[in-house]
């Protein structure tokens, strides 16, 4: 999960600056057409989604390792 998450942030941080610079990942082509205001909410919402996730798929970790205090 912590892996996913950090996935879908980095992504997300990177197709925002790219979008700054007028550039795009190809696979992000589709959501320009619904223009630049759901297109931006699309990238923040991934960088949303991709810290839940990590927060989530650290707290897992931490309950299989225990909190790390001894």
């Amino acid at each position: 999960m912590f892996k996913l998450g950090g996935f879908l942030f980095s992504f997300g941080i990177l197709s925002l600056i790219l979008n700054y610079f007028d550039r795009e990942f190809i696979i992000f082509l589709w959501i320009n057409l619904w223009g630049t205001k759901a297109a931006v909410g699309i990238r923040v919402g991934m960088i949303v989604l991709g810290l839940v996730l990590m927060g989530i798929g650290y707290s897992e970790f931490e309950a299989k390792t225990g909190d790390g205090e001894d």
